[in-house]
């Protein structure tokens, strides 16, 4: 799955994962791992239940907010 933030292209999904790594326990793949773009993010979801899932979209949402706040 390849959800890309829909912000500006300066947001670059490496350092997006630090801080939501760091600051909301989620992490993903930046999208330049796979040949995205840096603002990409890949989500894994094939070992994780629908609960675990909506809590991570929850956490993933939140980091992103705070991080797009702090720029």
């Amino acid at each position: 799955m390849w959800p890309r933030t829909r912000t500006s292209p300066q947001v670059d999904s490496r350092e997006l994962l630090e801080f939501a790594s760091s600051r909301h326990g989620v992490r993903f793949a930046p999208g330049t791992l796979s040949n995205g773009r840096p603002r990409d993010a890949r989500l894994s979801f094939a070992f994780y239940s629908p609960v675990e899932l909506r809590a991570a979209a929850g956490r993933l949402a939140a980091a992103l907010a705070e991080f797009l706040a702090r720029r």
